[in-house]
């Protein structure tokens, strides 16, 4: 896939090997968790590893993202750790952040530090999204609908959206270089016409 892009003249800026690998990559060859067997740990290090020389090859200059759940961050700094002693070479860490699953905005400030510390590294939201109705108007199931889900102190109202995503950029700003908010997932929040 990067090479088709490379010979099309649209080089990426940057490449994640896989999505949300804080449980591991290719499942089941590359599941890994805290009490993993060293061949387990083999695995999952081989296989990102290689897809992270792939992509170097083929795309010299993009940077390599690790892309990590949002929620614990002391396994995620901990996964971080365990990947540069054993040599995984990535460029940012990026997170995802979804409040309804993941925790408050100060507790996304605590991860973002963290591994910050733990990588030396820039820490992008690659993910997060925030619901602007928790009404049902696009026929189709929408994850976000329940009043206990919203971030407390951000309603679920287009304003309360907008502030959510301002202060998640704002949080951001104050993070090491390498920075960035992504916004994803428009599946989960009711947009009337679109489904």
């Amino acid at each position: 896939t990067t090479t088709a892009f490379m010979q099309a003249g649209a080089s990426p800026d940057f490449i994640q090997i896989g999505r949300e690998v804080g449980q591991g990559i290719l499942f089941d060859e590359g599941r890994i968790g805290p009490d993993s067997s060293a061949a387990a740990w083999g695995a999952y290090v081989h296989l990102l590893s290689a897809g992270i020389n792939g992509a170097r090859e083929t795309a010299p200059k993009a940077r390599i993202v690790l892309h990590l759940e949002g929620g614990n961050a002391a396994w995620s700094a901990a996964l971080v750790d365990s990947l540069l002693a054993r040599g995984v070479k990535f460029d940012l860490v990026g997170v995802s952040w979804y409040p309804w699953y993941h925790g408050t905005i100060s507790q996304l400030g605590e991860m973002l530090q963290l591994l910050a510390e733990h990588s030396g590294k820039g820490v992008p939201v690659l993910e997060t999204a925030y619901p602007w109705t928790l009404s049902d108007t696009d026929e189709v199931f929408n994850e976000v609908s329940q009043p206990v889900q919203p971030h407390p102190g951000y309603e679920a109202t287009p304003e309360g959206q907008k502030r959510w995503i301002a202060d998640v950029i704002a949080l951001v700003k104050e993070m090491p270089p390498g920075r960035g908010v992504f916004y994803e997932e428009p599946t989960d929040i009711a947009a009337k016409g679109v489904g």
